[in-house]
């Protein structure tokens, strides 16, 4: 399940995932649920509530061009 982040539709952050590979590569673009629970804050006071911050997706640029 993807956590889209507030007023985002699905088919914006489908886009923006697209664009966002087109620059750093598909091996650096990590959007499933596996891959998005290791960027959750492990100390939050918020882990598991509804109010917990979830990632919706993560980066990860080979380097400075690509930022």
């Amino acid at each position: 399940m993807t956590h889209l982040p507030p007023g985002v539709t699905q088919a914006a952050f489908d886009r923006a995932l697209k664009e966002f590979t087109a620059v750093v590569g598909s091996q650096w673009v990590f959007a499933d649920a596996a891959d998005i629970d290791t960027y959750r804050d492990a100390y939050s006071i918020l882990w598991g509530e509804p109010e917990e911050r979830i990632p919706s997706a993560a980066l990860a640029p080979d380097g400075v061009e690509q930022v």
